[in-house]
């Protein structure tokens, strides 16, 4: 399964994202389990918030494959390793980035994680 059929497939279950911004570790795992029974598949971590790798790790070791967990507000190739690290699996950047962050960024997903778009 690509990455894009991936993101379709949790999708389909719920057609919304959450951003669960400003949420700190010590509740992230509260939040998600809400979203999560409120059917909500797909759960971003803004990368400016408090602690965000932290929250990541717990919401993926929480969720695992039953929903997709990740960042957003990616600005690097250095965070990308850094949510994937943390079990995340989705990424999300601000739209203005530039090509060469882009190629960067898919240099550090191998086509074997699942991650990299085919």
């Amino acid at each position: 399964m690509t990455s894009t059929e991936e993101f379709r497939q949790y999708l389909d279950v719920c057609p919304l994202l959450a951003i669960i911004r400003g949420v700190t570790p010590d509740e992230v795992e509260a939040t998600g389990r809400s979203l999560f029974d409120a059917g909500i598949r797909i759960i971003e971590v803004p990368l400016n918030s408090p602690e965000p790798l932290k929250s990541i790790r717990r919401l993926a070791d929480s969720f695992g494959e039953r929903a997709l967990v990740g960042a957003g507000t990616v600005l690097g190739p250095v965070q990308v390793a850094e949510v994937q690290a943390a079990g995340g699996r989705l990424f999300r950047t601000e739209p203005e980035l530039s090509r060469v962050l882009l190629n960067n960024v898919l240099r550090l997903l191998s086509a074997d994680s699942g991650l990299a778009p085919r």
